[in-house]
C-alpha cells in the first residue's frame, strides 16, 4: 500500500528529547514513510545534539540528509505552505505558528492522529482501541487494563502517554489487536482534526492542571472532553461517579455511560464490603477481593475500578480481570520500590506530576515515616493542600530549585521547619543532591519517596528523572 505521506511537505514543531515519545518518533515515522520533512523546534542544535543523533542512527544517514532543519526559531511559512503539521504535544495549541496554519486550513495533527488515521486506512478499526485519560490514575489504570486485555491475547499493545509513542509499534499491529492508549489533554486536543474518538474511553478524574498552559479550566475540561466527544452508538464511556467533573460529563455523552465508584454501587464497577464487584443489565458479580490487590494508596482501589469497567466492556472474563488485581504491583516510577537499604525502603513516584498525584502519595505511608523529594515549578494550579499535606505527612523535605517553593514556604502559613513537628526542609541544586541529602537524613524504617507533584528544573520528563532516580539510588552503599 503506497504511503499517505510520499513528497507531501510536512512540518514537525517540536522534536522533544524522549527517543520513544510523540516528537521523535513522528519524525522517524515520516522519514520512513517519504515525506518532505521540515522539523522546526525553538531550541538549538546544541540543545538537541543526543536527540538529533539518535533520531541519525535510527533513520541512516541518507534519511536523515533529507530532513530540512529549523532550529532556534520558527518560521510561519513552514506552517502556511505545508500539506500538514504534526504538533509535538508540549507545544501550546495556542502558539502563534498553529494558529496561523489553521487559518491557512493546514490540519494539524499529532503522532496519536496520525495513528488513529492511519489504523484505520489499513485495514484496522476504533474497535481496536482503549483510551484513558484523567486527572491522575491514567498511567496506573492504562497500564492495568492493557495487563486485562493480554489475558485474552498477548498481541495488544499500550502507547501514548506511558512513554511509547504507537507509531513505534505501527507497522506490528494487526487488525484484531488490542490497542491501550494513554492520552493527555495536550494529545486529546488534536483529535479535532480526524474527529475520531476511541471504542472505549476512560475518564479517571479531573482535577485542576496545567493551568499554566491554558486559559482556564473550561479549556482543559473540553480537550479531555474530546476522548468521547466522537464516539459512536456502539462505543462506551467510562466515568467515575465520585469525582464530580467526570459526573457532569455524563450529560454530554452520546454513549453508553458506565460508571465506576468507591462510595457506592452503580452500574459498572463498585466496592463493597471488602469486594470488588461489576454489575451490569445481568446483575452484579463478585471479581476479586480488595486485599488481595498488590498495589499500595487508597486511590488504587479506584484506578483498579476503572480497569474493571473498561475490561469488562472490551469483553475479557471477570475470571482474568480477577488474576491482574491479584498479580499486578504497579508501573514504573509510579510508587515503584527502587531499593531497601539499612530498613529504608526507597519509592520512585516520578509521574506524579499534578499536586494530587503527590498527595495521594504522601497518603499511601505512615505519617511522619516520610522523606519527601520535591520542588520544580507549578502549573497554574494552587498548592495550598499539597503544602498541608507535606506538613502533616512528611518528616523530611527534600526542594530541588523552582518556582513552586515560595508556596512551600517555611511561612506563617505553614510553619515548614519553624516548630516541633514541622517538617525539616532542605534545599538542594539537583536530584543527585537530592538522594545524598535523603540518604543521610533517612532512619531505619521510614520512606524515601520521589513525588514532585510539580514540573522539574532544569526541565527534564518524567521518564528521565525517574531512570535517573533509579541510577542514583542504586549507586548508594
Amino acid at each position: 500500500m503506497a504511503s499517505t505521506f510520499l513528497n507531501k511537505k510536512i512540518t514537525l514543531i517540536g522534536l522533544g528529547a524522549y527517543g520513544y515519545g510523540s516528537g521523535i518518533s513522528a519524525a522517524e515515522f515520516l522519514a520512513r514513510s517519504g515525506a518532505a520533512l521540515t522539523i522546526t523546534d525553538l531550541k538549538s542544535a546544541a540543545d538537541l545534539t543526543l536527540p538529533m543523533a539518535d533520531l541519525k542512527k535510527s533513520l541512516g544517514l541518507a534519511l536523515f540528509k533529507k530532513i530540512r532543519w529549523v532550529l532556534g526559531r520558527h518560521d510561519e511559512r513552514d506552517c502556511v505552505n505545508a500539506d500538514l503539521i504534526v504538533r509535538n504535544p508540549d507545544v501550546p495549541w495556542y502558539s502563534s505558528y498553529l494558529e496561523c496554519a489553521r487559518r491557512h486550513k493546514v490540519p494539524v495533527h499529532n503522532d496519536v492522529t496520525i495513528f488513529l488515521e492511519e489504523l484505520l486506512r489499513r485495514g484496522g478499526s476504533l474497535e481496536q482501541v482503549i483510551g484513558v485519560t484523567g486527572t491522575r490514575g491514567k498511567t496506573t489504570t492504562t497500564h492495568l487494563i492493557y495487563e486485562m486485555v493480554r489475558q485474552v491475547t498477548l498481541s495488544a499493545r499500550i502507547g501514548g502517554n506511558v512513554g511509547v509513542s504507537p507509531l513505534r509499534f505501527f507497522d506490528e499491529v494487526r487488525p484484531a489487536d488490542p490497542i491501550v492508549l494513554e492520552l493527555s489533554s495536550f494529545l486529546l486536543h488534536d483529535l479535532e482534526t480526524v474527529r475520531m474518538s476511541p471504542h472505549i474511553s476512560v475518564v479517571t478524574n479531573i482535577f485542576p492542571d496545567h493551568l499554566n498552559k491554558y486559559r482556564g479550566m473550561k479549556d482543559y475540561i473540553d480537550d479531555k472532553k474530546r476522548i468521547f466527544r466522537y464516539q459512536k452508538s456502539d462505543d462506551a464511556v467510562i466515568l467515575n461517579w465520585d469525582n464530580l467533573e467526570t459526573r457532569k460529563m455524563a450529560r454530554e455523552a452520546r454513549v453508553k455511560v458506565i460508571w465506576f465508584s468507591v462510595k457506592r454501587s452503580v452500574l459498572g464497577a463498585y466496592v463493597r464490603d471488602g469486594w470488588f464487584y461489576y454489575k451490569d443489565g445481568g446483575g452484579a458479580r463478585r471479581v476479586a477481593q480488595v486485599k488481595d490487590m498488590k498495589l499500595l494508596g487508597e486511590h488504587n482501589i479506584s484506578n483498579i475500578c476503572a480497569a474493571i469497567a473498561a475490561a469488562e466492556a472490551y469483553g475479557v472474563p471477570t475470571q482474568k480481570i480477577a488474576t491482574v488485581i491479584k498479580k499486578f504491583r504497579g508501573v514504573p516510577y509510579r510508587l515503584e520500590l527502587v531499593r531497601v537499604l539499612k530498613g529504608v525502603r526507597w519509592y520512585n513516584d516520578s509521574t506524579a506530576t499534578s499536586p494530587e498525584a503527590a498527595m495521594a502519595a504522601l497518603r499511601s505511608f505512615p505519617a511522619k515515616k516520610i522523606i519527601l523529594i520535591t520542588g520544580g515549578n507549578s502549573k497554574g494550579t494552587s498548592l495550598r493542600a499539597l503544602a498541608q499535606v507535606m506538613r502533616e505527612r512528611a518528616r523530611v523535605l527534600i526542594r530541588v530549585p523552582g518556582n513552586a517553593n515560595r508556596d512551600l514556604p517555611v511561612g506563617e502559613d505553614l510553619h515548614f521547619g519553624g516548630r516541633r513537628g514541622e517538617p525539616k526542609v532542605f534545599d538542594v541544586k539537583d536530584l543527585r543532591e537530592a538522594v545524598w541529602r535523603a540518604a543521610r537524613e533517612a532512619r531505619k524504617g521510614e520512606i524515601v519517596l520521589l513525588s514532585p507533584g510539580l514540573t522539574w528544573l532544569p526541565l527534564i520528563n518524567e521518564f528521565a528523572r525517574g531512570g535517573l532516580f533509579k541510577e542514583l539510588v542504586k549507586k548508594i552503599k
